[in-house]
């Protein structure tokens, strides 16, 4: 075997020969195919040749080996993204030195000193859930105040 010839990536469990040449150009695709599953039952030799001689350490579904970092660098299959411009919001926000800030979903409600949602069902601050409005002074009598802080709050 040539294994001075083989390069041996074992963190990729990679083998490759870069100076394999056929001596002379196959006469078939029959001698092609064998002359190739050949060379790379060769290669996958040597692959299997390089793990055993790894240290490893026993486990209850047998020996385990840890591979070395790889040595290749694998390319990508695309390039790299380009970085997308700025929108003109992302701008302004720079220039003005705003920061988005995520609220909380749930926040402490003063009135019933429990956690709420911020928004939904049973929200905190919810002008329903208030069940008595202290009278003033200035109400008009048999004026209904619920009513009247559902027009407010439509205008």
């Amino acid at each position: 075997m040539r294994t001075q010839e083989n390069q041996i990536d074992l963190g990729h469990l990679l083998a490759f020969d870069s100076f394999h040449h056929f001596p002379s150009p196959p006469s078939s695709r029959e001698d092609l195919v064998k002359e190739c599953l050949h060379r790379g039952t060769e290669l996958v030799q040597s692959i299997a040749d390089a793990l055993f001689n790894l240290s490893s350490s026993e486990d209850i579904d047998g020996p385990l080996v840890k591979l070395p970092l790889p040595t290749t660098r694998l390319p990508r299959e695309k390039h790299l993204p380009k970085p997308k411009p700025p929108t003109k919001w992302e701008l302004f926000a720079k220039a003005k030195g705003i920061k988005n800030r995520k609220k909380d979903k749930i926040v402490n409600d003063e009135q019933t000193a429990t956690w709420k949602r911020r928004h939904g069902y049973d929200r905190v601050n919810d002008d329903e859930d208030i069940p008595i409005f202290e009278a003033k002074m200035t109400d008009e009598p048999g004026v209904d105040p619920f009513a009247k802080r559902q027009a407010e709050k439509k205008e």
